[in-house]
């Protein structure tokens, strides 16, 4: 699904090629997105999409991999790492959950059923 504009589009006419990649606009791609969290003062829309959790900046409309990898799972890999070394294994569709305060936490659950608290960095 590539982002276009002020909403996400489901055109997916340039979907293999440009799938699950981090741009702007129509070159960037959400795979299979589930969930949406608005987070970052309003700022920032966190979007569980397969594999990994997706950031999409409101002022610019860049999309980013935020945690995990959208293209690859961690079916088998049930340690905590940092940004892209983190693996999910599909979110859920009611895998995302959000808490502010300065620094927050995005709660996020896949289908290991596991619970993996993520910290989102203050801005």
């Amino acid at each position: 699904y590539p982002l276009g504009g002020d909403q996400v589009s489901s055109d997916t006419a340039e979907h293999d090629t440009h799938y699950g990649c981090d741009n702007f606009g129509t070159y960037a791609q959400l795979v299979d997105p589930v969930a949406v969290v608005l987070g970052g003062g309003g700022g920032m829309l966190y979007v569980a999409d397969r594999h990994a959790v997706r950031a999409v900046e409101l002022a610019t409309g860049r999309l980013s991999t935020f945690a995990g990898a959208v293209k690859e799972s961690g079916s088998f890999d049930l340690t905590t790492a940092v940004g892209d070394q983190a693996r999910f294994e599909n979110i859920t569709s009611n895998g995302l959950a959000g808490t502010y305060s300065g620094a927050g936490y995005l709660y996020v659950t896949d289908n290991k059923r596991r619970v993996r608290r993520v910290q989102i960095p203050a801005k």
